[in-house]
């Protein structure tokens, strides 16, 4: 009860109602074609939302790992001398696909509709990051029932593990057959691309965010689809 008391703490903000519009860092004017202007205000970041992310990456790579364990058991696995005639007769038994089928693709799609529930996750973004495992993952249940799945992977339940955690991919040493580690000089350059793009879609959304994303005036209605290709 703690552990659950604490994670839905941390999601105690649900972050719905942007509060930031009424005190923009700082504002300024844009100029309209056709004349006039528009008012803009540049919304400073909320912190609430990066530290709430955290906790979402961190539940789904530890419920990925946990699952990955099994998966590599099941699937993925080099069998022993012992074992070889046992899953030669076995591999393409039902055993696999029911694993597969019955229990690991039905538990990666559940487990983010049960999360968010349990937590009431109610922010778009946060609940559009819970996407990644079922989506990856999978496929990735499916590349390792039909034995596919990567050599490096699949060398130790270490790397599978690691492997299967990551939903955003990893990079394998092609001489080693390891885990790359990241370099301080990978870090910083992945570092200022964050940072880059974070500023570049943080100026647009501040913009175009407090004219409902429709920024410029047009004859059809919001989100309709009865219109050519030249109306657009």
């Amino acid at each position: 009860m703690f552990v659950a008391d604490l994670l839905r703490g941390a999601f105690a903000n649900k972050l719905v109602d942007d509060d930031r519009i009424d005190r923009p860092a700082f504002a300024f004017g844009v100029p309209l074609p056709g004349g006039g202007g528009a008012a803009c205000g540049f919304l400073p970041p909320d912190l609430a939302f990066y530290s709430q992310l955290v906790v979402v990456i961190a539940i789904q790579s530890c419920f990925n790992a946990m699952l990955g364990s099994l998966v590599y058991k099941m699937l993925v696995e080099p069998p022993t001398k012992a074992k070889e005639k046992v899953i030669r007769v076995t591999s393409s038994s039902s055993a696999r696909f029911l694993f597969a089928y019955g229990f690991a693709i039905p538990m990666v799609v559940m487990e983010p509709i049960y999360m968010l529930n349990f937590l009431d996750i109610q922010n778009a973004g946060l609940r559009m990051t819970f996407l990644a495992s079922p989506i990856v993952n999978s496929l990735r249940i499916l590349e390792a029932l039909h034995g596919h799945a990567p050599a490096a992977a699949g060398r130790s339940l270490y790397n599978y593990v690691v492997y299967f955690s990551c939903a955003f991919g990893i990079s394998f040493d092609p001489v080693t057959l390891e885990p790359k580690r990241a370099s301080f000089e990978f870090i910083t350059k992945r570092f200022k691309t964050i940072g880059r793009d974070f500023v570049i879609g943080s100026f647009i959304i501040s913009i175009l965010h407090q004219y409902d994303y429709e920024f410029f005036d047009t004859r059809l209605p919001p989100h309709s689809s009865e219109h050519t290709l030249a109306d657009l």
